[in-house]
């Protein structure tokens, strides 16, 4: 059987390997797309081969080469400032940086499980400010990486106090 694979996204050709048909009348592909970006769309036909030439290509199947739950992609670094009765100043540094992550901030405060907060950053923001806080409360704050197949490992700041307000 001939395969031929390419990513819609730009105009390199085909990609073709040949494959034998088991006996459950089915290939097993692997090392598909090596050299391609994660989550790009690939298309993807077949048809049967001989020495005597190819038979017809079959319709166009889609599909999407997908990334794997960040398991290995890590916050390195958390440091929170409190910038005033009602703002916190998060930072973070990460082991390495993917385009496709995201970072998940969740706050409580004092032990309020209820009422946990949660902000969602880009892979290319390494700091944000919590804001709209209660004044002279302490808070938990944690932080993770994130893609569409899940959470990475959570990393947990000290917990820290927001300042008393001035009135």
């Amino acid at each position: 059987m001939k395969v031929l694979i390419k990513s819609i996204s730009n105009e390199q050709s085909f990609q073709i390997s040949y494959h034998s048909i088991n006996q459950n009348h089915s290939i097993h592909l692997n090392n598909l797309c090596a050299d391609s970006h994660m989550n790009d769309t690939h298309v993807l036909y077949v048809c049967l081969s001989n020495s005597m030439g190819d038979g017809p290509l079959s319709f166009a199947h889609y599909f999407h080469i997908q990334s794997s739950t960040p398991i290995d992609i890590s916050i390195s670094s958390l440091s929170l400032s409190v910038l005033s009765s009602t703002e916190i100043l998060v930072k973070w540094s990460i082991n390495r940086i993917v385009t496709l992550i995201g970072y998940r901030i969740r706050w409580i405060a004092g032990n309020d499980t209820n009422k946990e907060k949660n902000l969602i950053a880009s892979y290319n923001d390494s700091s944000v400010v919590l804001d709209n806080l209660i004044p002279f409360t302490v808070y938990k704050i944690v932080i993770n990486v994130f893609n569409i197949n899940g959470d990475g490992p959570i990393h947990e700041a000290d917990l820290v106090r927001t300042d008393e307000d001035g009135m």
